[in-house]
This record gives C-alpha cells, structure tokens and sequence, in this order.
C-alpha cells in the first residue's frame, strides 16, 4: 500500500498484476500465506531472510565466477551437439558439479543431480559407452570425456590431440603425436603427408581434436589462397566417396580446419617469418587411408 501511494504522488503510471496475488503459484502462497504467519511469532522474520537471500546472492557470485574459469578451462565445444571434458577437471569436488550442471543447461541436456553424479561416477570407466536423458550419451577416454547428442552417435569420431602430447583414435587406427620446436632449429622442407609443422599461436584455442569431416567443413589448402570445400578437394585430389565419408580432419578449439592428415594442411596454419611457435603433428596409420 505504501509503495501505491507512493506512484501515485509522484503520478508514475503502473499497473497492478493480478498474477501477485494468486496463490496458486508457489512464490505468493510463501509471500501472503506462510510469511504473513510467521511474522506474527517473529516480526523482523521477512528483514531476516531478506538479509539472508542477500548474502546468498552475493556468495553466489563469487561461486559463479569459478564456475565460469571451471567451464573455460575444462570443456572444448566442438558442435552444437557436441563437447568434451576434461577428465582431470571433473575431480574438482563441488566445482565440477555445479560446471557441469552449466553445461548441462547450455546444450540442453537435464542438469538433474542424478544425471551429473552419473557421469563422475562413470568418468574412471575407460571405453565406456552410458546414455544420458535428452537423447544425448557420453563416452570415456584415456584423458577426456566425451558428450554427444545420440543423432552423431554412429557417425562421429571424436579425439583431443594434446599439445603436447600424444593421442589414439582407436576407431580410426590413427594416432597423433605433437611435439614443441625451436624456431631456430627446424628444417621443414621435405616434410611427409603424415606430419604437419603449425604455427600454435593460429590455432584457435590452443586446441586440437580429430573428428570426422563435415559438409560445412571448409580450409585454404597450403600453397593455395582461395578457400574451398573440404570434401570438393579430396574430390578432386582423386579420393573415392567411401573414403571421403569416412575421412578425418584436425580442426583448432575454434573448429577449424587445420590439417587433413595424409593429404594437406591449411595455408591458415602454415610457418611463417613471423611465426613465433612451431609444433610438429605427426599421425600413424594402420591402413592408407585417411
């Protein structure tokens, strides 16, 4: 009432929602049922927990931001439909709990307690296979955890290259490994179809996956300086469709094309003069294939 009194001194216009006063929904029934009762044994009750949902909103900031740094350093998107975690990050008690529950939230997958407890007790069963509800599921690697929409399950491959470091893609017989270089020291001329030098600093993210390629997937072939289609490429390279379906590419944190191992790497990510980081991506296969 006084606050009504109020607007209408000062002549502000308002309307009044008739919503406040159902109690039907749970925030009135508290405000004008419950609340009203216990002011009459306790009158600085509503002061009290006013003062109480204050300091928790205020904690609650503090908590978020490192929930944020959590999910920033932990989780690499690779798709609308797809991300990773990082399997050391989800040993992070609370923190990881509540990081999760973010994720969760942002892709659309229930961030029900039961759901995010499940992945932390499964995230020790390597090559593991568990579904998620909201037609998502999650697989377990050596390093990383893998969270994908059950549409990519049959079609996707998905792998973390550490830098550096070394990674296998056991559905693909591929493995990767990446080492750091002295700018000073390297000769790169000569360099095979299965090894790659990048300038790091033009990677996105600071990250590599391996994954499948996609109909949107498109690079800027090295010694070239027009961007095309990935697989109107390997087209024209001479590579059948079958092998064209089934081919992986490296992509950076920011899903980029950066190598087609065994075949060509982008002008993007190519050493420059002014490059100041130089990586070597060498990959083994156990067929020749890509």
């Amino acid at each position: 009432a006084k606050i009504i009194d109020w607007l209408n001194s000062e002549k502000i216009q308002f309307r009044i929602d008739s919503s406040n006063s159902d109690t039907h929904y749970s925030r009135n029934f508290i405000r004008h049922e419950i609340m009203s009762v216990i002011s009459k044994y306790e009158p600085l009750a509503v002061e009290r927990m006013t003062s109480l949902a204050n300091q928790m909103q205020n904690t609650w900031g503090i908590v978020a931001a490192q929930i944020n740094k959590w999910v920033a350093r932990s989780v690499i998107k690779l798709s609308v439909k797809s991300f990773i975690v990082k399997k050391a990050a989800l040993e992070e008690g609370e923190i990881a709990v509540e990081g999760l529950r973010a994720v969760f939230e942002k892709y659309g997958i229930p961030a029900h307690l039961k759901n995010i407890e499940n992945v932390l007790k499964c995230r020790n069963r390597t090559g593991g296979n568990f579904l998620l509800p909201g037609r998502w599921h999650f697989q377990v690697a050596k390093q990383n955890v893998l969270f994908a929409e059950d549409s990519l399950k049959k079609e996707e491959f998905l792998c973390v290259i550490p830098v550096p470091g070394t990674a296998e893609c056991r559905k693909k017989g591929i493995s990767f490994t990446v080492t750091e270089l002295d700018c000073e020291c390297i000769d790169i001329t000569g360099t095979d179809r299965w090894s790659a030098f990048v300038d790091m600093d033009s990677v996105g993210g600071q990250t590599l996956v391996y994954r499948k390629i996609r109909f949107g997937d498109n690079f800027v072939p090295l010694g070239r300086n027009h961007t095309t289609s990935v697989l109107k490429f390997l087209a024209k390279q001479g590579y059948s469709k079958n092998i064209r379906e089934e081919a992986g590419v490296v992509v950076d944190g920011n899903d980029r094309v950066v190598w087609i191992p065994g075949v060509r790497m982008s002008s993007d990510n190519s050493v420059k003069k002014t490059t100041g980081r130089i990586i070597k991506i060498v990959s083994r296969a156990l067929s020749d294939n890509i």
